[in-house]
């Protein structure tokens, strides 16, 4: 028989399936896709070579649509925020969040909160918190350090194995910044201890005040730089609270489902009540819809039974009797994330989170010069339980490196016409590239009298990636032709002198007489 199971890990609910079979228990690898925009450029180097630092890439499992959760004082206390020294007149210790208050956790064990504060005395007394938190850990981690949490009033019980742990992030400074009549000052907090005994706590009864799911956590700050003071926060967490099984048992026929679609984009579904008659069409899904099934009888329910298939495909059967848990069920491409039940109470879970440490691999690591431009990569993370997602990113790959030119200086000749050609390949004994070569000009080449002596001539390469260099080398033009002298040979005759016959050689110059 197959059933479905929630794991929690953290506060986290992990949906994942499990079959039963002669008392073994298998469990079966969900596999989620969340898109992030994890694009990568890389630059070839000298040997025309490039690839993914790994370590570097996000895992897909991290929560791009991450839902906020709505901080609040925590009930049994009189403070979401408490600054045991507040020096404006006629106000208290003691500040609540204005509505818009958030705390948001992401999957790479970083943690915001934020939101504007007022005072309980003093409305006046305005400051917009800002609060960093890192290193995420769970109570193994967090405990083999020597670290402890909080529990006053004695209510966590064994609740604090399943609690988060953090610290304030050291890389950006938690603040509080003035509002109101408190505009232009800043109050930087610092966590406290200082040795991190304690952490910003998340979990039931975290809050330190009440058996609720929350968070505390406490800091030192300063209004002069001189003198430091102790603060702490005690929070309620709204809509945050991790979905237990209990909380989702169903009461009565349920009055929808939700299931999120993962198969082949463009198709039709349709869902069918449990005498096959059609309850509802869903025209042009795409992968990653999210499809709702509304009940239809006269209490706005579902039948029993409801069943859910792409057209021309299996028939799933889902039990919306409240008859078992179907939060996490996998039916083909069909993966069940919410419900209300009969009498109006919704439960879903959360499935983009992963389940301890994390692996990252992709499909294509190496890169060369025939990988140059946009390549579309598919990166793969795999968590302890065998949870996947993927994701597919371009990995931009550049070739900037300049070709390398290696001039060679050389002697040329000019002929008994007075000129000299220089072929290319004359004047550089290499040129490389960590790709190819694609262009070699040389200029000058031709040279003549007038270019006696030394002449610099450059050299231009060009590789296939557009990437020009040049380079200089010397051309020695020389004259090796020996001078030739005219001459004239007098004939002397009876009837007087003439010339008879003469011989002409070219001479630049001559200081002959004659």
């Amino acid at each position: 028989m197959e059933s479905a199971c929630l794991f929690f890990d953290r506060g986290t609910v992990f949906r994942t399936r499990r079959i039963v079979t002669a008392g073994v228990f298998l469990l079966l690898s969900t596999v989620l896709s969340f898109s992030q925009n994890s694009n990568q450029t890389i630059f070839l180097d000298q040997n025309g070579q490039a690839s993914i630092n790994v370590a570097n890439l996000d895992d897909c499992f991290e929560d791009t649509n991450a839902q906020p959760c709505t901080p609040s004082a925590a009930e049994g206390d009189d403070h979401a925020i408490w600054l045991s020294n507040n020096t404006f007149p006629g106000s208290s210790t003691d500040f609540l969040f204005e509505n818009g208050a958030e705390l948001l956790e992401l999957a790479n064990g970083t943690a915001t909160i934020t939101g504007t504060l007022y005072n309980t005395n003093n409305p006046t007394d305005r400051w917009q918190v800002e609060l960093y938190l890192s290193d995420k850990m769970n109570w193994t981690d967090w405990s083999a350090l020597g670290r402890s949490y909080k529990d006053e009033r004695n209510l966590a019980g064994s609740d604090y194995l399943d609690w988060s742990y953090y610290i304030m992030d050291l890389t950006q400074d938690s603040k509080l910044t003035g509002l109101s009549a408190n505009t232009g000052k800043t109050l930087i907090l610092q966590h406290a201890p200082a040795n991190y005994l304690y952490g910003f706590q998340v979990g039931n009864a975290a809050n330190n005040k009440n058996a609720k799911y929350g968070f505390s956590g406490w800091f030192t700050y300063s209004w002069d730089g001189v003198n430091y003071h102790q603060g702490d926060f005690n929070l309620d967490l709204a809509n945050c609270s991790p979905v237990d099984v209990e909380d989702c048992q169903c009461e009565g026929k349920m009055k929808n489902f939700t299931f999120t679609y993962n198969g082949t984009s463009g198709v039709d579904v349709k869902a069918f009540d449990k005498d096959g008659d059609l309850i509802h069409t869903f025209n042009n899904v795409s992968d990653g819809d999210d499809l709702t099934v509304n009940g239809f009888d006269f209490k706005g329910r579902l039948e029993a039974k409801t069943s859910i298939q792409v057209v021309g495909g299996t028939s799933y059967e889902v039990h919306t009797s409240c008859s078992e848990q179907i939060i996490g069920n996998v039916y083909g491409p069909f993966t069940v994330i919410s419900y209300t039940d009969g009498e109006g109470n919704y439960c879903s879970g959360t499935q983009n989170i992963p389940v301890g440490n994390v692996t990252v691999s992709v499909d294509q690591e190496n890169f060369g010069c025939d990988d140059i431009g946009d390549n579309t990569v598919t990166i793969t993370s795999t968590d302890q339980n065998g949870n996947t997602c993927t994701e597919q990113i371009i990995v931009t790959v550049i070739e900037d490196i300049l070709p390398v030119i290696v001039p060679l200086n050389i002697n040329v000749d000019l002929d008994e016409d007075g000129e000299a050609t220089v072929a290319a390949n004359e004047v550089y004994t290499s040129i490389t590239d960590n790709c190819s070569v694609v262009s070699i000009e040389v200029d000058p080449m031709e040279f003549d009298c007038d270019d006696l002596g030394d002449n610099t001539v450059t050299i231009t390469a060009t590789d296939a990636n557009g990437n020009v260099a040049t380079a200089t080398a010397i051309v020695t033009v020389r004259d090796v032709t020996p001078p030739t002298v005219v001459t004239k040979i007098l004939i002397w005759e009876p009837t007087g002198p003439r010339y008879r016959s003469y011989a002409v050689f070219c001479l630049k110059e001559t200081n002959s007489t004659f």
